[in-house]
């Protein structure tokens, strides 16, 4: 239920514009003596700053911009509206006990506000992100009788959220069925992607009952078509093209009948498979075989998860040792290829995954590639890659940076390797085109350990300045004109650099890493001096994210062990085409492609993946502050 989280959030604090109308007297004109002073108004250009910030989803300064408002404001023109943001807030920082408070504040001071109604939601929405179920779902038929008409579709999205996660998925699909009658248009696409989902769990008993009841209503259509899918799974596909011919005849305008035309040809051709077979290329001998083992594990428990699951088409997981070597990876294929296997998840290393890449697509067989070589899947149709590039990092540590702190001014230390050059290429190029500046840019070399000299270039205390000279050159004061600075580098190092930093007064600045910096090495030898530091990661299993919550205590339990970022990364990719392929929809492995390439922000364990037109993945990434001895989740970016 934790992929839905955002959809809610956006639904429950989607707010009205409220617009002004201004009209002008006729008055007399005169000339005067000085200069008018303009008039300003601090409530409004306070609670003006405020809508900025939490637009900019600048959301710690939003609150206390929005404090200040209501502390200042002599009426109440705009403090429903206020505390309905300070509360939606808190809800999207996890913050429930202060949400609640200030939503219990609003209902009780502005009982008549549409705001007050949509805090009515909130506080329902509190308990069900709490897995508060039970508690959430008695206030849903109260909340009705206090809310506003035009946030009753809401409410019965919400009861139906609250059903599904109670196991109750025939009450589920009647809720949203009553969202969809009331429901406004831009709902619409969220309520049936809701009730497909239900739907799609549904025993064969409970759908046959919805399906008499819902006779030429919403949802019959997807109900007719699940059905027809159950009889594909029971080997009955002349059951299932009856059903499928049927809703053709009778409902010929729906959006689902190109779908339907598809599985009817298909079936007609004979060409439904019984069962999947999914194959995974993977490194279990050789000096990669660690990884290679984990991954293999990530990807066993997805197809644990996903084959526990009811009313799901059969999968089969084909394994297969792509050994060290790229013969050996390229054998590994063809093995795989004997096995008819619809689609490949793997290699990890970059120059298996660059041939095997090449006879998958060759073969036409899609293929997600674990590997961080970017632009390998560049004119591959039938090629995925799912992993963690240095764009990646780099845009989802400047969007934090830039667009939420409202910095601009930027320094880079790297090391002289082909990682350091390649990340300083990247970071640069991304700093400009968001409009930044990189102010100094210096570097040093892997046997380093006294960075005294990269340091003091990027602050002008290097060469002696004009109208000094080098017995006072060590008085004068660095040029500190940038606000982050950016070393992409392994803890040890950092670990050394970090402590230099501060002797050299470089001490108020952000410090910003790549995902190398999340180990309890860097804790360990420089916690003090990287106080605050940012870096994104692919996966963070303490992240308060309930899917990663779940996935994290279930793998536990089955391996004894908690999960790193391979089990993660393998478990999203397997699971991903799992899903895909239990829609019913998809016949052949072009359709598969097709699939992949058109598939909606996947919500998994490793963040939300969606590929492009040339099959990269778009990711966004976990964002991790140092705070204390522990690392914090700011959050998805």
């Amino acid at each position: 239920m934790s992929t839905i989280k955002k959809l809610l959030t956006l639904l429950f604090f989607s707010f009205v514009i409220i617009t002004t109308q201004s009209c002008t007297q006729p008055r007399t004109v005169s000339i005067p003596t000085e200069p008018p002073k303009p008039s300003i108004d601090f409530e409004s250009a306070t609670f003006q700053k405020a809508e900025e910030l939490y637009q900019a989803r600048s959301y710690a300064e939003a609150v206390d911009m929005y404090l200040k408002y209501l502390s200042r404001a002599t009426n109440d023109t705009n403090k429903d509206k206020a505390l309905m943001k300070i509360g939606s807030i808190y809800t999207i920082q996890g913050k429930f006990d202060q949400a609640t408070t200030v939503y219990q504040q609003l209902i009780e001071g502005f009982p008549g506000s549409i705001f007050a109604s949509r805090a009515q939601l909130g506080l329902i929405y509190n308990d069900y992100n709490q897995k508060q179920y039970e508690k959430a779902l008695e206030r849903i038929d109260p909340a009705f009788k206090l809310t506003h008409e035009s946030d009753h579709s809401r409410l019965y999205l919400l009861k139906g959220d609250i059903l599904l996660a109670l196991d109750k998925a025939q009450e589920s699909v009647v809720a949203y069925a009553s969202a969809f009658e009331i429901a406004a248009l831009n709902e619409l696409p969220v309520v049936i992607t809701r009730v497909k989902q239900s739907i799609s769990i549904l025993t064969s008993d409970e759908l046959q009952y919805l399906i008499n009841i819902y006779q030429g209503r919403f949802p019959l259509v997807y109900m007719l078509f699940q059905q027809a899918q159950m009889s594909i799974k029971a080997d009955d596909s002349k059951a299932a093209l009856s059903i499928l011919n049927s809703i053709v005849d009778h409902y010929p305008d729906h959006e689902m009948i190109p779908t339907i035309q598809e599985q009817i040809q298909a079936i007609e051709k004979g060409e439904v498979f019984e069962s999947y077979t999914i194959g995974c290329l993977l490194p279990l001998s050789g000096k990669f075989k660690q990884f290679g083992q984990l991954a293999l594990n990530g990807a066993l428990f997805a197809h644990s998860q996903f084959s526990g699951l009811q009313n799901v088409y059969p999968v089969q997981l084909k394994v297969q040792d792509s050994g060290e070597t790229i013969e050996d990876a390229v054998i590994a294929f063809q093995k795989l290829m004997e096995e008819n296997v619809k689609a490949i998840i793997g290699p990890i290393t970059s120059d298996q995954a660059e041939a095997v890449a090449l006879s998958a697509n060759a073969s036409q067989v899609p293929i997600i590639l674990l590997t961080s070589r970017e632009g390998i899947t560049r004119n591959m149709p039938f090629v995925f890659r799912n992993f963690i590039t240095q764009e990646l990092q780099v845009r989802a540590m400047l969007s934090y940076a830039m667009d939420e702190l409202g910095l601009r001014d930027f320094a880079i230390l790297y090391p002289d390797d082909p990682y350091g050059q390649s990340y300083m290429d990247t970071f640069w190029n991304v700093v400009i085109e968001k409009g930044g500046i990189v102010r100094a840019v210096n570097t040093y070399n892997n046997q380093q350990t006294d960075f005294a000299e990269p340091i003091q270039k990027m602050v002008g205390k290097f060469f002696v300045r004009p109208g000094t000279n080098k017995w006072n050159q060590k008085k004068v004061k660095p040029i500190v004109d940038f606000d982050a600075l950016f070393i992409p580098d392994k803890p040890d190092k950092v670990g050394m650099i970090a402590p230099q930093l501060q002797f050299h007064d470089i001490n108020k600045i952000q410090l910003l890493g790549t995902n190398l910096w999340h180990s309890d090495r860097l804790i360990e030898i420089s916690k003090w001096y990287v106080q605050n530091a940012v870096f994104p990661d692919l996966f963070f299993n303490k992240s308060q994210q309930p899917n990663v919550q779940q996935f994290v205590s279930s793998y536990e339990s089955t391996f004894e062990k908690q999960p790193t970022l391979w089990e993660a990364i393998t478990y999203d990719s397997t699971m991903m085409v799992f899903e895909l392929l239990n829609t019913g929809n998809i016949q052949s492995p072009t359709q598969l492609k097709d699939a992949l390439l058109h598939m909606n922000e996947y919500k998994g364990v490793t963040g939300i993946t969606r590929f492009n037109d040339e099959g990269e993945g778009q990711k966004k990434l976990y964002l991790l502050k140092l705070n204390g001895d522990s690392f914090d989740e700011i959050g998805l970016r």
